[in-house]
């Protein structure tokens, strides 16, 4: 893992987007959040729009998730979440160099 100066990293920041009661999407957030500290070239912030105060929408259950989630309530990532995540995380990395000259 290399690492640059916290001067040259673009900020990422993970959104969880869901803010119906019951909602997976923080186990999965705080999870992509550490995973993305650790990839060591974004200064990473978590953003919770339940935070904002925002109407609660209340949608179905998707069971995709559950199966990743532990009693704890914790993410559990496979080897290919984190296959993912790292190839997501080179590629966004990738994007900032390239767009670094016309960003204000």
């Amino acid at each position: 893992m290399s690492t640059t100066s916290p001067v040259e990293r673009p900020v990422l920041q993970v959104i969880i987007a869901s803010t119906r009661t019951g909602r997976k999407g923080p186990a999965i957030a705080r999870w992509f959040e550490e995973f993305a500290r650790q990839h060591g070239k974004f200064e990473v912030v978590l953003v919770d729009l339940a935070e904002l105060k925002l109407p609660k929408m209340e949608a179905v259950t998707i069971p995709l998730f559950n199966q990743y989630i532990n009693d704890a309530g914790l993410f559990e990532a496979k080897d290919t979440h984190e296959k993912v995540g790292r190839e997501l995380l080179d590629e966004l990395c990738k994007w900032a160099v390239a767009l670094k000259t016309i960003r204000v």
